[in-house]
C-alpha cells in the first residue's frame, strides 16, 4: 500500500535474512505487480593474507610479478571446498566485481599494496579479504671483485670481504663457499670464492671474488 516505502539507495537490513518487497507501478494505468527481495548476509570469513618477494628481477625498484593464487590457499583456510575466490585492485571493483585481476600481477604501487580478494560461494558473495603484496630489497654488495695474493708470502693470508655497500654487516647472513659464515674470512689459496649474503627478509645476492697471484719482484737492473 506504499505507506513504508523507503528509498533503495541506502538501506541497512534488520534481520538476516530479511525480505523486502518491491511495487512495480505502471504510472499510465495504475495496474502494479509485487517482487520480493531476499537479503542474506554470508556468515563466513576468509583470512587476510600476505605475498613476500624479494625484487629478484633484476631492476631493484620495488615492483616484482607476483602469483595470486599463492594467496589461495591462505585466504581459503578453513571454508568448504565450494569456494573460490577473485583478486580485484581496489575494494570497489570487488564488490561490483569489475576488472578482476589475472594469475599473473605486479605492483603498482613501490614495495608494498594491498588488492582485494573477493571470496565466492557460487553466485554469492562470502567475504572480500585483503591480500597485502610486500616486495623486499636485496643487499647491496659489490657482486664481483679481484683481489692479489703473493705467493712468495704463503702461509700468510690475506682478507676477503663481503662487499656490503649499506646497512650493519651483523643485520646479514653469509656463507661463504668454504663453508664460513663471517662476513670476512681469511685465505691463503688461489681461486675463484663466492659468499651469499642474505638479509633479514630472506632475501639474498652472491659475491664472488677471484684471487691472482703475484710473485716476489725481480730486479733486472740497477
Amino acid at each position: 500500500d506504499a505507506s513504508n516505502n523507503f528509498s533503495g539507495d541506502n538501506y541497512t537490513n534488520i534481520s538476516n535474512p530479511e525480505t523486502l518487497y518491491i511495487q512495480v507501478l505502471d504510472t499510465r494505468t495504475g495496474c502494479y505487480n509485487v517482487s520480493e527481495l531476499i537479503l542474506s548476509i554470508s556468515g563466513g570469513e576468509g583470512q587476510d593474507t600476505v605475498l613476500e618477494r624479494c625484487d629478484t628481477d633484476g631492476l631493484d625498484d620495488g615492483f616484482v610479478n607476483f602469483t595470486l593464487s599463492d594467496a589461495t590457499s591462505a585466504v581459503l583456510a578453513g571454508l568448504p571446498p565450494s569456494i573460490s575466490v577473485n583478486y580485484y585492485k581496489t575494494y570497489q571493483d570487488a564488490i561490483i566485481q569489475t576488472s578482476p585481476l589475472g594469475t599473473n600481477y605486479t605492483n603498482e604501487i613501490q614495495n608494498s599494496q594491498i588488492i582485494f580478494a573477493r571470496i565466492e560461494d557460487g553466485v554469492n558473495c562470502y567475504g572480500i579479504n585483503t591480500v597485502e603484496l610486500n616486495v623486499y630489497a636485496l643487499p647491496e654488495v659489490q657482486i664481483t671483485d679481484e683481489f692479489i695474493y703473493c705467493i712468495n708470502e704463503f702461509p700468510s693470508t690475506i682478507t676477503l670481504n663481503s662487499g656490503l655497500l649499506s646497512g650493519v654487516f651483523n643485520q646479514f647472513y653469509y656463507i661463504w663457499s668454504t663453508g664460513q659464515t663471517t662476513s670476512e674470512i681469511q685465505i691463503n689459496q688461489l681461486g675463484t670464492y663466492s659468499v651469499i649474503v642474505t638479509n633479514t627478509n630472506g632475501c639474498s645476492k652472491t659475491r664472488t671474488l677471484t684471487v691472482l697471484p703475484s710473485d716476489i719482484a725481480t730486479i733486472e737492473m740497477i
